[in-house]
């Protein structure tokens, strides 16, 4: 049952390959996040994900938690799954600049 699909933000049940990739930035970037909501407490959240839970289960925590700390759902996603804006000349400046300004912020998933 650990690896069952009770997630709280998403409903996923491809597979997502970089995985651990991901859950190696996402504990590297730890000691950098900052959160007026949750203040000094921000170091009980840890970890956000932890080895053996599934792809999908590590997604749905990184959701959760950008979510929980005051990102709207879409501003969520758009920070973990960006659009592929590099070199996009068809993308507006103002979306670019969104993206350009979170790849600084986190690796995509």
């Amino acid at each position: 049952w650990k690896l069952a699909h009770p997630y709280r933000m998403v409903a996923h049940n491809g597979e997502i390959n970089t995985v651990r990739g991901n859950n190696n930035w996402m504990a590297a970037r730890q000691a950098s996040v900052d959160s007026e909501l949750f203040g000094n407490n921000i170091s009980e959240l840890w970890p956000i994900s932890y080895e053996g839970q599934s792809d999908t289960a590590c997604f749905d925590n990184a959701l959760e938690f950008l979510f929980q700390g005051g990102y709207s759902l879409t501003h969520a996603m758009m920070m973990l799954i960006p659009e592929a804006w590099a070199g996009n000349k068809l993308m507006d400046a103002d979306r670019k600049a969104f993206y350009e300004y979170h790849a600084a912020l986190m690796e995509p998933w």
